[in-house]
């Protein structure tokens, strides 16, 4: 049963690079007559999942918070208004628990370092293991066996343009090798590595609440912007990439001496066409969603799905988050929220986290709502090379 699963995990994300596409006339189910499930599927899905638990306790929400090792991965320009002169950070999760494997599991390592008032460089690298499949013949004999794995290697340059805003600009080198002498159709399965980059903007405007200090955020990132991949050696056209657009909103105020209060709100979409049953060009056997390029994949994404504008918005997914700190000590929550026919991901999420002379622990809680992949936990550990001072905390 166990390599079943993670086999089936596998399929799942081949499936992506492959084109397969749920059949729908124009976005309606026309037995039920209700909205069709179209999800939209890229290869390289571990470049979305959220280990982090900065922001995974806020409902996924990173892009609009203050400045730490979480902003390398999801707005790296936030890096620009860092204090400390360097960072380091661990973060584990485990994943599909719930399915009873062990062995798999997203981990990462992130860094920065401040170079003089208005640059920051970053650096991080992202290792997701899959565990063990065990590969049996027709008569379930076992034949051997292969650990999948994918991986990410990002650098990233960070810079103020003016005292308020910053632009950054991160490259990374993918990896995945899913399967090891395997083959699809006769064709072998192969291993993937590619390039992609994201391109990020912040804006920070101090405020006044009262006496009290405040400062309004607003963050824009645009994340695995790469070329189309493929697992498959020959026939097959190459799946896109995670390109994803985040808008995010955040307000942090200084409530109380010691008293810290965020509320950050974040709009996600991936920039990727939404699969159709459409062939009205090209090879007979391909559909058009599939043929396009990276570039009119990315602009089309606002337009194309088969049940129009409706659709469309459905394809946005919603996160908010919440945090509250008291001297060392940190307290969060969130909500995260995805269309039932666009994947039906409804989070409730929280965590804890503890800092004290530049060492810092957080902890992060996932539960479904929805029929989904169950409770997750995420956990990690960071220092600061100089403690944050009081004017650190809210810019």
């Amino acid at each position: 049963m166990r390599h079943v699963l993670i086999v089936s995990v596998f399929f799942i994300l081949v499936s992506a690079t492959l084109g397969f596409s749920q059949t729908c006339v124009d976005g309606i189910n026309q037995t039920t007559g209700e909205n069709c499930s179209n999800v939209v599927t890229t290869a390289l899905p571990f470049l979305t999942m959220p280990v982090n638990p900065e922001a995974a306790a806020m409902g996924g929400s990173g892009i609009a918070i203050s400045p730490s090792t979480t902003s390398i991965a999801l707005n790296s320009s936030n890096l620009a208004f860092i204090d400390s002169k360097f960072g380091v950070q661990v973060s584990y999760a485990p994943w599909l628990r719930q399915l009873g494997l062990r062995d798999v599991y997203l981990g990462t390592a992130a860094g920065y370092v401040r170079l003089g008032e208005t640059t920051t460089l970053g650096a991080s690298f992202r290792f997701f293991n899959l565990g063990r499949i065990l590969y049996t013949d027709q008569n379930g004999a076992s034949i051997g066996s292969f650990n999948p794995r994918e991986w990410e290697g990002l650098l990233s340059y960070n810079r103020k343009l003016s005292p308020n805003f910053a632009m950054g600009l991160s490259l990374k080198y993918l990896s995945s090798k899913l399967a090891s002498g395997q083959t699809v159709n006769g064709n072998s399965i192969i291993p993937l590595r590619t390039g992609a980059g994201d391109l990020s903007f912040t804006f920070r405007k101090p405020l006044k609440v009262g006496d009290k200090k405040a400062t309004f955020i607003t963050g824009l990132a645009i994340r695995n912007i790469g070329p189309k991949v493929t697992y498959i050696k020959d026939g097959f056209r190459g799946g896109f990439l995670p390109t994803n657009l985040g808008l995010g909103f955040g307000f942090v105020h200084e409530f109380a001496k010691k008293h810290t209060l965020t509320i950050t709100g974040e709009l996600n979409r991936l920039l990727v066409p939404s699969p159709s049953t459409v062939n009205t060009e090209g090879s007979p056997e391909y559909l058009d969603f599939t043929e396009k390029s990276v570039v009119e994949g990315m602009f089309s994404s606002f337009g194309d799905a088969p049940g129009g504008l409706g659709e469309d918005f459905r394809e946005n997914q919603y996160s908010l988050g919440v945090e509250y700190r008291y001297r060392f000590i940190i307290g969060r929550l969130g909500h995260f929220n995805e269309h039932k026919t666009k994947g039906d991901r409804k989070l409730i999420t929280g965590g804890i986290g503890i800092r004290g002379k530049g060492f810092g622990i957080d902890l992060s809680y996932v539960t479904h709502t929805s029929k989904g992949l169950g409770e997750t936990y995420r956990v990690s550990v960071l220092y600061n090379f100089e403690p944050l001072k009081e004017k650190e905390i809210v810019w």
